[in-house]
């Protein structure tokens, strides 16, 4: 007589704790978004207030900001053009952080509910492990945690856990790519509007540049981030809804 106790296929994340624990990073992960997101309007509209009123004009004229290309008017012009522009850049950046909290719940409380697991997949990993590099931003070389854990909660082979990590580097480095599209844009209407001539090919280029390097070294200390913590990771899930493997 076969007993109705019968071992069944678990599905990770179908426990009461795993699942609770899953709720409680969904709801976290959410809340530092919006709240992030939040901080940066903020401060995006202290630039825009800043660059409105007469500080800069001050600096300048007491010589704690100088230029040897520029004139102390243009100077004050295309300083005031940079704050205002990157301070717009910081509310859309934060602006669109608060949407992406709130759609980041959603969706996660929607897949939880159609698929009964809450494992989380690609997307939601990297996520995670962009804001865990975004949290631990004064730490040196900090988007290898965020790769790290991105990988970790995926669970997969190295190649699956450097995937997740750059994933994670390049969700990342999104509001960097943002900011410095407004700042470039930004200097190239106040430097066109000056006739500022070689001086603006110099600046838009050495802008580019950094975010170049900023991009490279997200994405790429994230995937090493992810490669490194693979061996943590445990067995590879046989697909985004996260079932183990059959034995």
């Amino acid at each position: 007589m076969s007993s109705s106790t019968e071992s069944q296929p678990v599905r990770r994340g179908e426990a009461g704790g795993p699942r609770l624990l899953d709720g409680a990073v969904t709801w976290l992960v959410s809340l530092l978004l919006v709240l992030g997101g939040l901080a940066f309007a903020f401060a995006g509209t202290l630039f825009t207030q800043v660059a409105s009123g007469s500080w800069v004009a001050r600096m300048v004229a007491e010589g704690r900001l100088q230029s040897t290309e520029l004139t102390a008017a243009e100077l004050t012009d295309v300083t005031n053009a940079l704050l205002w522009w990157g301070g717009a850049g910081l509310v859309v950046v934060g602006l669109a952080m608060v949407v992406a909290g709130v759609g980041f719940l959603v969706v996660r409380r929607r897949t939880r509910a159609a698929r009964g697991d809450g494992s989380p997949d690609t997307v939601t990993s990297a996520v995670v492990g962009a804001v865990v590099t975004v949290l631990t931003a004064f730490v040196p070389l900090s988007p290898v945690l965020g790769g790290a854990a991105a990988a970790y909660l995926r669970k997969g082979d190295r190649e699956t856990a450097l995937r997740v990590g750059a994933l994670a580097g390049l969700v990342a480095a999104v509001p960097v790519v943002v900011l410095f599209a407004f700042l470039v844009g930004g200097f190239a209407v106040v430097a066109s509007e000056l006739a500022l001539g070689a001086v603006t090919g110099i600046v838009v280029l050495a802008l580019v540049f950094s975010l170049f390097v900023a991009v490279l070294y997200t994405v790429g200390l994230s995937a090493l981030g992810g490669y490194l913590a693979s061996g943590l990771a445990g067995p590879a899930a046989d697909d985004e809804h996260g079932q183990q493997p059959a034995t």
